[in-house]
């Protein structure tokens, strides 16, 4: 699977992506699905990964705007930014 997904990127790699756009972002997860779904190695989410998906989608820092969903709770601040953007705006 690292191989096929690996061959979507070389195939993209000499164009000017910008990652940080949801539309770049949808559109090479698009490209490797339907690479992955061409070999046969693609499955859908079952119901326990999506609630698990949109769960992470909501922790995101309203300072710095990065997901805190992998973030050890000691270093949480309110609601779901990061203590440390928190601290700096003090």
């Amino acid at each position: 699977m690292k191989n096929i997904i690996k061959g979507v990127l070389d195939d993209i790699s000499n164009d000017q992506i910008n990652l940080a756009s949801s539309a770049a972002r949808e559109t090479m997860t698009d490209l490797i699905i339907a690479a992955l779904k061409s070999r046969g190695c693609y499955t859908e989410y079952d119901n326990e990964d999506e609630d698990e998906f949109l769960e992470r989608e909501k922790w995101v820092c309203t300072i710095c705007g990065k997901n805190t969903f992998e973030v050890d709770f000691n270093y949480i601040g309110s609601e779901t930014n990061h203590l440390s953007c928190e601290l700096e705006l003090k």
